[in-house]
């Protein structure tokens, strides 16, 4: 059995998914519920780099060396009763 140690490096992202590593050792992410592309920094802090119409996902860097983000349009999270 393989045990991993798992440490916490940001807290508040909204839904963030596609971690990019940045060549200053921070790591860009999309936010689909919060709409922003934002960086996290090796200490942990975050900062919004853009800010999208919809719910951006699927972040690359592209030939060009471009960020490159795909946006769903919008998603609604939460819970109706």
């Amino acid at each position: 059995m393989v045990t991993l140690a798992l440490e916490l490096v940001a807290e508040g992202l909204g839904f963030p998914e596609g971690p990019i590593a940045a060549p200053d050792r921070s790591t860009l992410v999309t936010e689909m519920e919060g709409k922003p592309v934002s960086q996290v920094s090796p200490k942990g802090g975050v900062m919004p780099i853009a800010e999208t119409d919809g719910g951006p996902n699927g972040p690359a860097v592209g030939p060009d060396g471009a960020l490159d983000v795909t946006d769903n349009g919008g998603l609604r999270f939460g819970f109706r009763c």
